[in-house]
């Protein structure tokens, strides 16, 4: 994923760390004027709630999974 406002991607080594940073792209983003984005670039805007709760879900499930062995 590459950030609308900046045209970076994601740096963060760990889930954890992804997950803060595409929250930072979000605030980075509304805080711009979201009218201004590309049809391409809103979609993704639209798309990172959906990658957040993803990546929370495997942090979830890989500690449910981790603290069962």
């Amino acid at each position: 994923m590459i950030n609308p406002i900046t045209g970076e991607g994601v740096s963060g080594v760990s889930v954890e760390q992804q997950i803060d940073e595409l929250k930072g792209w979000l605030c980075q983003i509304e805080g711009s004027n979201i009218d201004n984005l590309s049809r391409v670039d809103y979609l993704l805007y639209l798309d990172i709630p959906g990658v957040i709760e993803n990546l929370e879900r495997l942090v979830d499930f890989s500690e449910s999974t981790h603290c069962a062995s």
